[in-house]
This record gives structure tokens, sequence and C-alpha cells, in this order.
């Protein structure tokens, strides 16, 4: 949902009536506008990516490992 979010908020500030706005409210939404041209992902220890095939591989994982431990004993 954040990335999804975050793709649409440059098109939403572009498609908003900026063009009326003062010139340096421009020149700020310009540069807002540009930051914003980079998505925004969440990640686990700023290094994985946290997404829902990252999110359903973990628990994958740990159910299987929770499986062969409990028939071990």
């Amino acid at each position: 949902m954040v990335q999804y979010e975050s793709d649409s908020i440059m098109t939403s500030v572009y498609l908003s009536d900026w063009l009326s706005a003062s010139p340096q409210f421009r020149r700020d939404l310009i540069v807002a506008m540009l930051r914003w041209s980079k998505d925004i992902t969440p990640r686990v220890s700023g290094i994985i990516p946290l997404s829902l095939a990252t999110y359903v591989s973990v628990l994958k994982s740990a159910y299987s490992l929770f499986a062969v431990l409990s028939t071990k004993h």
C-alpha cells in the first residue's frame, strides 16, 4: 500500500491546479516532485525490500522450520 501511494503522489500533484499557484510555490512543487519520483519502498534493516512476496516467503520458511522442529519431538 505504501509503494502504491508513493507512486501516485507525483501524479496527483502534477494533475492538481499547481500552475495557478505563485512562482515560488510552483518551484517548490517541482523540487518536491523530483524528490518524490523515486519510489518509497519499505525495507527491513535497510537492505531487504519488504513486499508481499518477501512476507509470504518468510512465512513459508518459518512454517517449514516449525514443521521440521515439531516432528523431531
